[in-house]
């Protein structure tokens, strides 16, 4: 039920915050630049308050006592993972494109850029799969610590402190906003 709940959101949320972002930002009779610098901090901190949401409810779990709480802390939990998903590669497709014109000269060299495009989100895979090993190997060692301490709730713990890693997360982000 939980996961299934969780899709639910996650869907909402990929078809309709898409929408609602490049509709407050329709281009208008400004420069372009301006319009796409608005653009991209509005996707950071979205982005940024998405992991503050996903911290909460991670954070949460330490407090959750029923199945029903259980249940909407994971279906809730839909909406930053959609957002997780969509930003970052938003960001990197907006930032790739930023200042190409409809020349032919800039058409080519925007054809000789595809390649670095490529690279750019097989850096930022790369990027993202360190952490996930190493918060693999930290959630293991709170487990441990928290089943040899005596608790009833280990994975409360480890999703806590995954929660911590998320407003981490979230900080970071911002900083991105001030980089735009």
């Amino acid at each position: 039920m939980a996961s299934l709940a969780s899709a639910i959101v996650t869907l909402l949320t990929s078809s309709i915050v898409p929408i609602l972002v490049a509709s407050a930002h329709r281009p208008q009779v400004q420069r372009p630049d301006a319009q796409e610098t608005g653009y991209l901090d509005s996707l950071f901190r979205l982005w940024s308050f998405s992991q503050a949401c996903t911290a909460t409810l991670l954070l949460s779990t330490l407090v959750a006592k029923t199945t029903s709480q259980g249940i909407a802390i994971i279906a809730l939990s839909g909406a930053p993972w959609a957002l997780g998903q969509w930003v970052p590669y938003t960001i990197i497709s907006s930032q790739a494109t930023v200042g190409r014109s409809s020349t032919s000269k800039h058409l080519q060299e925007g054809a000789a850029k595809k390649p670095e495009i490529g690279a750019t989100f097989g850096l930022y895979n790369a990027v993202v799969s360190l952490p996930q090993i190493v918060a693999g190997l930290l959630c293991v060692l709170v487990y441990g610590i928290a089943t040899s301490a005596g608790s009833s709730i280990p994975t409360s713990w480890v999703l806590a402190a995954s929660g911590l890693a998320a407003l981490w997360s979230s900080k970071l982000a911002l900083d991105g906003v001030k980089n735009v």
